[in-house]
């Protein structure tokens, strides 16, 4: 299996773990992320925090009773709309992200950090949303940021679900054709995520299956191969329908995105 954007890459998937990867990860450049050369498109501030503030605000109401009266820190935090909506819940936010326009975007705000190891204290709650499929060595990563965490703290993973249902049981070559990317080298499932956290050095509390994308765009894949159902089919956008729906892929553990707790060993 191959990827959309590199026709030199292929997926491989580990007989034992299932732990699924690219066979190559050279095209990563030290610079690839700090230039913004993950979006394919020439993406505005205002833009991408219109696309991301719908999972931004999913992600503080889900976290919210975690994140009060803390020090937290957003390790890869974008756009920063996350840390914005935190602010006045916890007591000290900062976050981590390479990408150089958003340093200076954020920088006069927030204590934003292009490097981990420049941070001078812990934190009571750290959180990643989609950022451990991008990275090289994420165990190693993964290490490096339990040194920053309170051994009484948390880390909260969010990443993409490689059991999604459109893999799983429908068997869409057109979403997995879709799903295999260049800027994504490591895909997890429930398992494999437990297992790399454990390698790091971290137990796991719970982890949550969440649905971000709602019939329409499954039933739009199913039929017509493509994304964006849930934008070009909105009348199919209905709690009636929706509600039930998600609730049943939960129960199968087959949702399009993972949300783990962990905390440290000692």
């Amino acid at each position: 299996m191959g990827v959309r954007d590199n026709e030199h890459l292929k997926v491989l998937k580990c007989k034992k773990c299932k732990f699924t990867f690219l066979n190559n990860n050279d095209h990563i450049t030290e610079n690839h992320y700090q230039e913004s050369k993950m979006h394919e498109n020439d993406l505005s501030m205002e833009k991408w925090i219109s696309i991301t503030k719908k999972d931004d605000l999913r992600r503080f109401n889900f976290l919210k009773n975690i994140l009060r009266d803390k020090s937290v820190l957003d390790y890869g935090c974008g756009n920063g709309n996350f840390l914005e909506l935190s602010k006045n819940l916890a007591y000290d936010i900062s976050g981590i992200e390479v990408e150089e326009r958003i340093l200076q975007h954020l920088g006069k705000r927030f204590s934003v950090y292009n490097n981990i190891n420049k941070l001078k204290k812990n934190f009571d709650v750290i959180t990643s949303f989609h950022v451990l499929e991008h990275l090289k060595d994420p165990i190693s990563k993964l290490k490096e940021i339990k040194k920053y965490l309170s051994p009484d703290g948390l880390l909260v993973i969010e990443v993409p679900n490689i059991d999604d249902v459109l893999i799983k049981t429908y068997k869409s070559n057109s979403f997995l054709d879709f799903t295999f990317w260049s800027n994504h080298l490591s895909y997890f499932n429930a398992s494999s995520l437990e297992q790399t956290l454990n390698l790091a050095g971290f137990t796991k509390k719970r982890i949550y299956q969440i649905q971000r994308y709602p019939l329409p765009n499954h039933l739009y894949w199913l039929f017509m191969k493509k994304p964006g159902g849930h934008q070009k089919w909105q009348f199919l956008s209905n709690n009636l329908f929706n509600k039930p729906y998600e609730y049943l892929l939960k129960s199968i553990k087959q949702c399009d995105t993972l949300l783990g707790i962990f905390s440290p060993n000692k």
